[in-house]
């Protein structure tokens, strides 16, 4: 995981040279790779549901998923879901979810 210190001062400029480099997605990729290897967490043939709340942890947790599926020796099937919420203050991104 990447965690952000709040407690120091961050420094802006070097988090989004970071950023646009890639490094922070490369990172994240690699830490992902780690989780599923280290702890078992996909096998060859399963299937795998990311609910999609509409929020940015959901887009950022499918879009690795599918960059680690084209990469991984194991095969699995991904598959993404959203149940629309009526008590939410925030509307989904339909036309990127469909």
């Amino acid at each position: 995981m990447v965690y952000i210190n709040l407690t120091r001062k961050i420094n802006f400029a070097k988090f989004f040279v970071a950023m646009a480099s890639g490094y922070i997605i490369k990172k994240l990729q690699g830490k992902v790779k780690q989780a599923i290897y280290g702890y078992n967490l996909i096998d060859q043939g399963d299937k795998i549901m990311v609910n999609l709340s509409g929020g940015k942890d959901s887009y950022a947790l499918l879009d690795l998923l599918v960059n680690r599926r084209k990469v991984l020796p194991i095969k699995f099937e991904l598959h993404a879901c959203h149940v629309q919420a009526t008590d939410m203050t925030y509307r989904a991104d339909v036309e990127f979810i469909e």
